[in-house]
């Protein structure tokens, strides 16, 4: 830059500026790398809106065992077990999948597993 301006001071500014840029982009880079190895939950206010829209199904009684981790960005692996209130038919269970899949579209939802628990049934889990 001193080519242009006769500013001596110029160029280690520039230096610490661009230094500075790199740095914050790098420590926002390795935070992410870390967050998706400890396979941390992304959001709990997206989490908590998932177990609104799930609770909120016919036959869910209670749901347990959630987990959303972040796979890159804002893609997300969701797990959960939904406790259901009564013995249904495979028919039933069909129609609570289909309604599962509506509700959850509009999260970022890569791979989702879930399990149901008939009455009285065990988890294997806790």
């Amino acid at each position: 830059m001193l080519i242009f301006f006769d500013w001596p001071i110029l160029d280690p500014i520039l230096s610490i500026g661009f230094t500075l840029f790199i740095l914050i982009n790098v420590i926002k880079t390795i935070t992410q790398t870390i967050k998706i190895f400890l396979q941390s939950s992304s959001d709990k206010k997206v989490l908590e809106d998932i177990r609104n829209k799930l609770i909120s199904l016919v036959h869910v009684k209670a749901i347990h065992y959630l987990h959303l981790c972040s796979l890159v960005d804002e893609r997300n692996v969701f797990t959960a077990h939904l406790e259901i209130d009564q013995m249904i038919t495979a028919h039933e269970q069909t129609h609570i999948k289909q309604l599962i899949s509506i509700h959850l579209a509009g999260f970022s939802l890569v791979h989702t597993t879930l399990e149901f628990e008939l009455p009285e049934e065990i988890c294997r889990d806790e």
